[in-house]
């Protein structure tokens, strides 16, 4: 599942882009044909992107940074992978590497989920 960053007042927001809209983006606090935990992983990368300063990238000025949280669920392991694409060189990422291990530790202390702990 894709979900777009958008610009909002309060900040960045993550979810579907509207169909008759294609800059205009929904916000999704939940995902109810994902992974339950899908809401919880969208709210750390809102909180770390207003955390560092990360603005949401704008397709038609071609300016910002993060452009879409991707996120793939495993219904035999249960593991979710979540991938950030942004719009940065290899340098400007390596250059704010820090913020990225820190959103990469966020990530990592997300609570599981009962439904998904293997014995």
């Amino acid at each position: 599942m894709d979900f777009c960053a958008g610009k909002a007042p309060e900040g960045i927001i993550l979810g579907m882009r509207l169909k008759s809209r294609s800059t205009a983006v929904v916000d999704i606090k939940d995902c109810l044909v994902f992974a339950q935990e899908s809401g919880l992983i969208l709210e750390v990368f809102r909180n770390w992107a207003k955390d560092y300063s990360v603005p949401a990238y704008e397709l038609y000025k071609h300016a910002g940074d993060l452009r879409y949280v991707s996120l793939r669920h495993s219904k035999f392991s249960g593991k979710i992978m979540v991938v950030g694409v942004f719009a940065l060189s290899p340098e400007e990422f390596l250059a704010q590497s820090s913020k990225f291990q820190d959103l990469a530790a966020r990530l990592q202390n997300i609570p599981k989920s009962p439904q998904f702990i293997s014995a």
